[in-house]
């Protein structure tokens, strides 16, 4: 896709220009890791249709969502980040196993508006969605087990995180929520997120 091509060197050119900028800054990358959780409103009609005939009731769910990155500081400020996202998403009961797996990619900035850790920021991410299904029993006949790839889609996250920077050490526990958006096939993901983050400087 010419679009993922673009998205790509954009990335890329990106982490180059923040590489050169390391090199002549006194402040060097840091590394960043946050495991979350969200509530998800799908807007694929395909799923819709699984969770409204194989999971309307009696179903256990459990959803993870996983993310590293990196960020620069530009100047006290303003800050670029890119990264990758990993959500997993399970529905289980005794109809059927329902798998989502979400893999995202993103680049944006930090603002950080005098107010100690607190920062708000935008992500452009890049990314795609993996369903894996098994049906056990169904009065549906044309729901069956199925793995279904999506093309991959753009589209963004608006986020406010807080961190408690300990001036003493290396490491800063933060956490923060965020609201992506991201079409899928015929309709638009959106997931509403909370996380624990983990900077290393």
């Amino acid at each position: 896709m010419n679009f993922n091509k673009r998205f790509f060197s954009f990335v890329l050119v990106l982490f180059i220009s923040i590489s050169f900028i390391s090199a002549l800054s006194s402040k060097p990358f840091a590394l960043n890791i946050a495991l979350g959780s969200s509530a998800i409103v799908y807007g694929d009609e395909q799923i819709k249709e699984y969770k409204s005939v194989l999971f309307a009731e009696n179903t256990s769910r459990f959803i993870l969502n996983t993310e590293v990155s990196t960020h620069l500081f530009l100047d006290d400020y303003i800050s670029l980040n890119i990264g990758s996202i990993l959500g997993f998403d399970w529905f289980k009961n005794t109809n059927a196993n329902l798998f989502l797996l979400k893999y995202d990619i993103f680049a944006g900035i930090r603002i950080y508006p005098f107010l100690n850790g607190f920062n708000f920021g935008i992500d452009y991410i890049c990314g795609g969605l993996s369903n894996f299904l098994k049906v056990y029993s169904t009065s549906d006949e044309n729901i069956k087990s199925a793995t279904v790839v999506s093309d991959w889609s753009n589209g963004f996250r608006l986020l406010a995180e807080y961190i408690f920077v300990v001036e003493s050490s290396k490491y800063s526990p933060a956490i923060g929520c965020y609201w992506q958006n991201m079409p899928r096939n015929n309709g638009y993901d959106n997931s509403f997120s909370v996380y624990a983050k983990l900077a290393i400087r």
